[in-house]
């Protein structure tokens, strides 16, 4: 088809033309951007929260052990086999899992708005027959996992616990739970830290020109210059301009010869007399536009063409065709979406005509003005379709994407620290009671509270040590293929990672202390006087 279509003039010049037909539903994945590295990087972390979520679960519940084994013997005595106290704890799981699944769509219902905007999609969309694998597959490894593992571990329990106390000197199944709760929390404090940093600098960046208090909308009047009065005399319009596309766009593309007959593809915008000076955009040398060929380009736009030196009066060509002569040099400025495109090369044009994309700036109050402005539109132009819409609302819609991820970063950090707590705390419970009586015999032997407290904090020490180191250096690796995405990088040293590990570890060994000080300063006697 190519072949078959390709000019003859461009054959003649051995030009070559490529066509690649996508599919709509893999139009999103097919960008540059906001496509697979954004949704790898959410997979995993959607992948840690639920691994450490259900393990969590898991070692809840055999820590708990001691507590409920005489409940186990009881029901061994009664006739219970092993597969039946399984299935008791399948059970007991999957009641817990249905109230959750319950709770969870509860909360999507009461938090819908912000969820769908997120998603940008609706919870009708997300939830389709095709889509409901995902959620099934999820709340069933949470099912299998946290009835499974712990039910396999109660079974074992033998028929003697129901006689004399029960405790478990083996913590192997624990330690590897915990190892992964921390590794997973690391990861998630480190990733945040690394997007708040991230996405405070590309939400701040400076774009060379701002759209405080402007509108737009597209049309073309049969009277231009009456038009522009009109707007003008309007009581709350401060200022008009016009242009072919708006400038946070990205304007449309041409193509620049060289003096070798190389050519460059730049940005091209047609724009009024009022353009520049409307947008703030600054002038580093030169004049502005005021007449037919004539142009302004920036600084990008001389280093590509190599023309720093005297760019004033020279001419920019297509070819044969001479597009104006450079009057004048605008600093750089980013006039596509700054998250992902870096500054590129711009030409602008004269247009004498009032007309394409109309901009304004309006007085304040900003939103009550532009409503009187699209009103009054619709009586002067009442066959015409302008509907003023707020510049300002729609680039924040540009760096919609890292504002959702940041805002996801943060309730997963909060998820998982708030699991972490709970597993911690479980781990602790269960020690403290498992090792009771050692702690008051050390304790009766002369042991200090500082050294109990060194005691029970270096178990954890040495598990949590090696989860963190992992659980940072994969958040630098992931961090490091999130921040790719971006037209620059915040600055994000490396011993920053150093410093949240650190912060995790305290956080983790202050948990302990905290929870262990009661214990370790209690009254030995407290401990050993039911035996």
């Amino acid at each position: 088809m190519l072949e078959k279509y390709i000019p003859q003039e461009d054959k003649d010049k051995n030009q070559t033309w490529s066509l690649r037909l996508i599919p709509f539903s893999d139009l999103r994945l097919a960008r540059n951007y906001d496509g697979m590295g954004i949704i790898w990087v959410l997979l995993i972390l959607a992948g840690i929260l639920l691994f450490t979520v259900t393990l969590n679960y898991v070692l809840i519940s055999i820590s708990s052990l001691s507590r409920r084994a005489k409940t186990i013997g009881v029901h061994k005595c009664s006739g219970a086999s092993g597969w039946g106290i399984l299935k008791m704890f399948l059970w007991e799981t999957g009641i817990l899992v249905f109230l959750s699944v319950l709770l969870m769509a509860f909360l999507m219902f009461n938090f819908k708005e912000p969820l769908e905007r997120m998603a940008d999609a609706s919870l009708g969309a997300m939830f389709t027959y095709e889509n409901l694998w995902a959620p099934i597959c999820a709340v069933l490894f949470i099912f299998i996992v946290g009835g499974v593992l712990p039910g396999l571990q109660f079974s074992r329990i033998p028929v003697t616990q129901v006689f004399r106390r029960y405790t478990e000197g083996k913590t192997s199944w624990k330690r590897p739970l915990l190892f992964v709760q921390f590794t997973g929390t690391a990861f998630i404090f480190a990733l945040l830290a690394l997007v708040l940093v991230q996405s405070n600098h590309m939400t701040n960046i400076d774009r060379g020109f701002t759209t405080e208090r402007m509108a737009f909308t597209y049309y073309y009047f049969s009277n231009p210059e009456n038009a522009r009065s009109t707007f003008q005399n309007l009581p709350y319009v401060e200022a008009v301009a016009s242009s072919s596309l708006p400038l946070y766009e990205g304007m449309s593309g041409c193509h620049v010869t060289t003096e070798s007959g190389k050519q460059y593809s730049m940005r091209n915008n047609e724009i009024d007399k009022d353009y520049l000076p409307f947008l703030g955009i600054k002038l580093k040398e030169g004049r502005n536009l005021k007449q037919k060929d004539e142009v302004v380009v920036n600084r990008k736009f001389l280093e590509v063409m190599h023309w720093k030196e005297n760019p004033i009066g020279r001419q920019v060509r297509n070819n044969d065709e001479i597009l104006g002569t450079i009057v004048g040099v605008t600093e750089d400025f980013r006039s596509s979406n700054p998250i992902f495109v870096p500054e590129e090369p711009v030409v602008f044009q004269y247009r004498s005509d009032f007309g394409g994309c109309i901009q304004v700036k309006l007085k304040e109050p900003f939103d009550e003005n532009l409503k009187k402005l699209n009103e009054d539109v619709k009586n002067i132009w009442p066959d015409g379709d302008l509907n003023f819409v707020s510049e300002t609302r729609a680039t924040e819609l540009q760096i919609s994407t890292v504002v959702d991820f940041r805002s996801v970063a943060l309730m997963a950090t909060i998820t998982i620290l708030f699991v972490t707590l709970m597993g911690l705390i479980g781990y602790i419970n269960d020690e403290m009671q498992r090792r009771s009586k050692e702690i008051a015999i050390r304790k009766v032997n002369g042991a200090e509270a500082s050294s109990i407290l060194l005691l029970l904090s270096k178990d954890i020490f040495w598990t949590s040590m090696p989860a963190v180191c992992i659980g940072t250096l994969g958040a630098w690796y992931l961090g490091a293929l999130w921040t790719d995405q971006f037209s620059e990088t915040a600055e994000f040293p490396i011993y920053y990672y150093i410093l949240i590990a650190f912060v995790s570890l305290l956080f983790i060994i202050g948990c302990v202390v905290i929870k262990t000080w009661r214990i370790a300063n209690d009254n030995p006697v407290n401990s050993i006087k039911s035996e």
